[in-house]
């Protein structure tokens, strides 16, 4: 799928995203709000070593490919982000114990 411009797409090659989750250096305990999943280059990564990812991906038709790629302690959210409520979208996901974090490659009209 190429990058769809009207949406700021762009996608992080494996490496980078290997990388940027070693700088992250999640824990069990943490506890990720991911904008941007696109196709899953930090998403699956951090599900590896995260406690729970909480994602969102403004666009349809790569949430669906990447859907049937996700374990189960990631919940895919289809949507724009700028319009979500955030925080009923959070509680729904919240463990007390868990630290919050949010990461993502957000187009720079998003940042």
């Amino acid at each position: 799928m190429r990058p769809r411009r009207r949406l700021g797409q762009h996608f992080l090659d494996p490496s980078w995203a290997a990388r940027l989750v070693d700088l992250i250096a999640p824990r069990p305990t943490d506890w990720f709000l991911e904008i941007g999943a696109g196709r899953g280059a930090l998403t699956l990564p951090l599900s590896r070593r995260a406690g729970h990812v909480t994602a969102v991906e403004i666009d349809s038709g790569l949430a669906g490919g990447l859907e049937p790629q996700l374990p189960g302690n990631v919940r895919l959210v289809t949507g724009d982000v700028l319009g979500l409520d955030l925080g009923a979208l959070l509680h729904a996901d919240r463990r007390e114990d868990w630290r919050l974090r949010v990461a993502g490659n957000l187009p720079y009209s998003v940042a």
